[in-house]
């Protein structure tokens, strides 16, 4: 069993799609998320994988361990992509704004303490920030950016 966890953004805003599917092929969750989406008169016609924010399909026993995404969030996760940190470093930027440490990070994660350590370092790089503080800080404010309408 699978759970989808989908952040879409069109013109009605961000929207948070979550379902449990009773399958045991990420595969087959993705192609029934798309049978389910052109039968939802909630999202545009038009919709296509460049609406997608971000998505995560986890085991459903395994679900507690990821972070319960907030509404807030969809702005954050929009600066993320901004910013164009992939899955694994928007995972870890989700964290680092909850200030775990890299052995917590790791934890969430099921990866070792020196990996995020060196995906940090990257962030650092493609984020021109020296300090997890500073890159929790330019996502923020690039969020904000998302939330008061101005991109």
């Amino acid at each position: 069993m699978f759970t989808l966890i989908l952040w879409l953004l069109n013109n009605k805003g961000a929207i948070l799609f979550q379902k449990t599917f009773n399958e045991n092929s990420k595969t087959k969750v993705l192609e029934l998320f798309y049978q389910d989406l052109k039968r939802d008169e909630s999202f545009d016609a038009e919709f296509n994988e460049s609406h997608i924010v971000t998505m995560k399909i986890v085991p459903t026993q395994e679900l507690q361990v990821h972070q319960e995404l907030k509404i807030d969030d969809a702005s954050y996760l929009l600066a993320c992509s901004a910013y164009q940190l992939n899955e694994r470093y928007t995972d870890i930027a989700m964290l680092l704004r909850d200030k775990l440490s890299n052995k917590e990070i790791a934890g969430k994660l099921f990866i070792g303490s020196e990996t995020v350590k060196s995906h940090i370092s990257k962030m650092f790089q493609i984020m021109d920030a020296g300090s997890r503080e500073l890159i929790v800080e330019k996502l923020k404010t690039k969020a904000r950016t998302f939330t008061s309408g101005n991109s």
